[in-house]
């Protein structure tokens, strides 16, 4: 019972935050344990160093460049404005959010 429990909140949980980030759907996919990610594959023009852009949408990845990320910070999702709207860790999966 507490298995499913936990999967129905990850589920849940992802949801809202693709809701609350506005996070294109185009740019979401799911990992062998069927929690949302972001795929970063889909992230294919280069700018700069360890920046991409998504072309369709415009949003971007940006490596996480401190020595030490906190809270296993790997990489900085920015919309099409380039406002930073989450942050993810090694395996794509969304961390949080304190940038809205």
């Amino acid at each position: 019972m507490k298995g499913k429990i936990e999967e129905a909140f990850d589920y849940l949980y992802a949801e809202v935050i693709i809701h609350y980030t506005d996070i294109p759907k185009r740019l979401l996919d799911t990992d062998s344990d069927g929690n949302v990610i972001v795929d970063l594959d889909v992230f294919t023009n280069r700018i700069d160093g360890s920046e991409r852009r998504e072309p369709k949408t415009g949003w971007t990845i940006d490596k996480d460049k401190g020595s030490r990320p906190h809270g296993g910070s790997a990489w900085k999702l920015k919309n099409f404005k380039g406002k930073r709207v989450a942050t993810l860790d090694k395996k794509e999966k969304y961390l949080g959010s304190r940038f809205k």
